[in-house]
């Protein structure tokens, strides 16, 4: 009994330490990845109000969930990619992939290579290159709009 309630302190000491370590920021700088995308997510509902575009399509599956959670209220469409030919590599592709036959001008973030797998037309332009944080530099937004 006296070495459960010596591990209970000991743990609870480590915990406190590591919060205090965190908190005080003199450890390592676990969040740093996340700064910058409420930001950025600001940015996209400004583009997508400017363009009068309600489609944001997002091919990083960190980028998608992150702002899917900051635009969640927007009334903003945020899909992601999902070649046809491809496996499925998350659940974001299951209900919001972006189909082939996609007919609605969009904003992306991501590489345009990979929307080759798209029916439909598009005339692609780059609106802006931006730095989330320091570890997600130069992302670039391009629009696709559709051609009648």
């Amino acid at each position: 009994s006296k070495s459960i309630l010596f591990a209970n302190y000991f743990n609870l000491f480590l915990g406190l330490l590591f919060f205090s370590i965190i908190f005080i920021g003199i450890g390592p700088r676990v969040f740093d990845q996340l700064k910058g995308y409420e930001n950025f997510s600001i940015q996209l509902n400004d583009f997508s109000k400017n363009e009068k575009i309600d489609n944001i399509v997002i091919q990083d599956r960190m980028f998608f969930s992150l702002i899917n959670f900051h635009l969640k209220d927007s009334g903003i469409n945020i899909l992601t990619v999902k070649k046809p030919s491809e496996r499925i590599s998350n659940h974001f592709q299951i209900k919001l992939g972006l189909p082939k036959n996609f007919g609605k001008s969009f904003l992306y973030v991501g590489y345009p290579g990979n929307l080759s797998y798209l029916t439909n037309s598009f005339t692609s332009s780059l609106i802006k290159t931006v730095d989330i944080n320091s570890k997600k530099q130069n992302v670039k937004i391009y629009k696709f709009a559709k051609n009648d």
